[in-house]
């Protein structure tokens, strides 16, 4: 058994459903967690300056471990929202499991600190590449049993959408909902959360998916953990290795596809559900947090 520090956003995952620090210790690890947004936030004055420096007083390893009465044997810092970072004086074996290596902002900040880290996952296997001082592994998002399933409701909605429709942010997500809308009964929903979130991903026959830069997405293994049909754009970052198009999900190349699609499967009831029962099982067998957790455990025990 190791005595690992997690440092993760807790309050934005934790609001989202995710509670990390419980899938490593379900595997019998002794997990000390420390709320990574409680530590300053690193800037670069949006890219006016070639280095990052801790709006305040960083959090260090050494205050963590005195606190804590303990010493620690690695550190994982999950990535999440903002720019925070742990400063490790005592140089602790660190690993770094990036959620948003496909936004450059996030990229740039990751590595700039990329050598402090004995290794690095992505969550999005087209950006590996650009870690080239420490080993980088792909090590995509998963979904959560205990959150994620289905909940057998009647399904009111033939399209469900959840998450940010700001046409600013996400031009052509919100178009083509825009679209779908002219047609079909469909239902957009921002803010929601937890339980939530799957009654909405549950009601509808079909889960809208488009991603905001080929990534990847946490919507994917969420909508397939409940059981429901997902229809997502063509995505890379190793969607097609984890899944089959048209057993698991079905995928769209632009918006007449996306349209004949949602027509189609909206008229076989059967060979929709069926898919979604793939998807459903391919998640839960290969793809929970649980089994992300278990990797990095044996990744650290090799």
């Amino acid at each position: 058994m190791m005595n690992i520090l997690l440092a993760y956003h807790c309050a934005s995952w934790q609001r989202a459903g995710y509670f990390h620090d419980q899938y490593f210790r379900a595997l019998g690890e002794d997990i000390t967690l420390f709320p990574i947004e409680k530590s300053a936030y690193w800037t670069n004055y949006y890219d006016a300056l070639p280095f990052y420096f801790p709006k305040g007083n960083p959090t260090s390893v050494s205050a963590i471990e005195e606190q804590a009465q303990k010493k620690f044997d690695v550190i994982i810092e999950l990535d999440g929202e903002g720019q925070f970072h742990l400063t490790n004086p005592k140089k602790v074996p660190a690993i770094l499991w990036s959620m948003d290596t496909h936004v450059p902002a996030k990229r740039r900040f990751q590595l700039y600190f990329e050598k402090e880290f004995k290794t690095i996952f992505s969550a999005h296997k087209d950006f590996i590449r650009y870690f080239k001082k420490v080993p980088c592994q792909w090590l995509p998002f998963a979904c959560a049993p205990q959150l994620h399933k289905n909940l057998q409701l009647p399904k009111i909605y033939d399209v469900v959408f959840v998450g940010n429709t700001n046409p600013n942010v996400y031009p052509e997500r919100t178009r083509l909902l825009q679209e779908l809308s002219r047609e079909y009964n469909v239902g957009l929903f921002n803010g929601k959360f937890k339980e939530d979130m799957v009654r909405v991903l549950n009601q509808g026959k079909i889960v809208f998916n488009k991603s905001f830069n080929g990534d990847l997405n946490m919507r994917v293994f969420e909508a397939l953990g409940c059981g429901s049909f997902l229809l997502t754009d063509v995505i890379q970052n190793g969607l097609f290795d984890l899944f089959k198009d048209g057993k698991h999900l079905v995928t769209y190349e632009n918006e007449r596809d996306l349209k004949d699609k949602v027509s189609y499967y909206l008229r076989h009831d059967a060979e929709r559900e069926e898919i979604a029962k793939n998807g459903q099982k391919e998640v839960l067998e290969n793809h929970t947090y649980f089994q992300r957790a278990k990797m990095i455990l044996q990744y650290l025990n090799q």
